[in-house]
């Protein structure tokens, strides 16, 4: 039995995931960090989104090495309104931000243009 699996954790209630400070470190493991949909923030409501995972990653790699280094933490601040975009065809996409909704094809071309964008920043020249 794998030694995580049989420590009792805290939970969300509602959503069944690891609590962690905003720090993105656990609230009740301080050696212990989470980030993207894996864990939930105490009060503080952020969307399972993709969006609030990659930006949750820098911050969790310098909260490491402070951890390690004996430094304070850096609080993960997500952003108040995000940009919501589902493609639902070759060349169709829907969106949403602040309430508004948008569709067509040319919501399509603009995730695919920032998709791309987004995973080029990986590529090796």
């Amino acid at each position: 039995r794998p030694v995580l699996a049989a420590r009792r954790r805290p939970r969300h209630r509602r959503e069944g995931l690891r609590r962690r400070a905003p720090t993105l470190r656990s609230i009740s493991h301080e050696n212990v960090f989470a980030a993207g949909d894996i864990a939930g923030f105490g009060g503080m409501k952020v969307p399972k989104s993709g969006l609030y995972a990659v930006r949750q990653g820098p911050v969790l790699a310098e909260n490491l090495r402070r951890h390690v280094d004996g430094r304070p933490l850096r609080p993960f601040r997500p952003q108040r309104a995000a940009l919501y975009l589902l493609a639902t065809g070759p060349d169709h996409a829907i969106g949403t931000r602040n309430g508004i909704v948008f569709s067509g094809a040319w919501v399509r071309r603009w995730k695919d243009r920032i998709d791309r964008r987004f995973i080029a920043r990986f590529s090796t020249p």
